[in-house]
């Protein structure tokens, strides 16, 4: 499964594609962007990787509309680093790291 990087606002998001049951798709997730396992016609996968770019803007401009409430917590310094350091590997915000992990 090929997993590429999408470079936005100075960090990399994990994307991956791969294959359908047909030769004429592939299904690609990028979870910035909002997508999971999402069906795409091969020859149009170019030109969608060079537009994830502003579907992650729209995505997180949503998000940030949609939430609104805050949650702080206290932690240790090096527990902090090895969650920004997993979160990095994971393509994801500190803040979408922990949701995920949280609510998984």
């Amino acid at each position: 499964m090929p997993t590429f990087y999408v470079p936005y606002r100075d960090k990399k998001y994990v994307c991956t594609i791969k294959p359908a049951k047909t030769k004429a798709i592939s299904l690609v997730s990028c979870e910035m962007a909002g997508l999971q396992n999402q069906e795409f016609a091969n020859v149009d996968i170019p030109d969608f990787i060079a537009d994830l770019p502003n579907i992650i803007e729209a995505v997180q401009v949503h998000r940030k509309k949609t939430k609104n409430s805050l949650l702080q917590i206290r932690i240790a310094p090096q527990d902090r680093k090895k969650i920004e350091q997993r979160a990095h590997v994971a393509g994801k915000t500190i803040s979408a790291y922990i949701r995920t992990r949280a609510l998984a």
